[in-house]
């Protein structure tokens, strides 16, 4: 397995994977809010079984989507935490480089390293890149190649 690629991976998807932290609780409620109405839209003594007509089908449905984005959450959490302990090991310097070049990427962030590290040129930003990316890589995997 190529961890390196498992970790920058792991650090484009980061800003995402923080963004659905503050989405899916919303998803969740809404979809609680919907089972409310579904379940009192049902007449009283109905049970849904499946199969059971469009409202019962409904309220089945969003049982499935409720336990799905319980577990998108659940990974989302895993994920961002263990960005943010991988990221943790890294000093000033080192968490800037990744975030400039796998976090926030941006055409430009090459010569704004160079500028802001005092770095002659670009190799010089892709050499320290490189040893950051193998220190936050040990620090999630343990491991930087098969």
């Amino acid at each position: 397995m190529d961890w390196k690629r498992e970790a920058i991976d792991m650090l484009k998807n980061y800003p995402a994977q923080r963004m659905s932290l503050a989405t899916l609780p919303g998803e969740l409620e809404r979809l609680e809010l919907e089972r409310s109405a579904l379940r009192s839209s049902l007449g009283e003594g109905e049970h849904v079984t499946g199969g059971g007509g469009e409202v019962g089908d409904k309220l089945l449905s969003n049982i499935v989507k409720r336990d799905e984005i319980k577990k998108n959450l659940e990974l989302a959490q895993r994920r961002v935490r263990m960005v943010e302990k991988g990221l943790s090991v890294l000093d000033e310097e080192e968490r800037r480089i990744l975030e400039l070049m796998f976090i926030h990427r941006g055409k430009g962030n090459v010569e704004r390293l160079c500028e802001e590290l005092n770095i002659e040129n670009p190799p010089g930003v892709y050499k320290r890149k490189d040893r950051a990316l193998r220190k936050f890589t040990l620090a999630m995997y343990g491991v930087t190649e098969s």
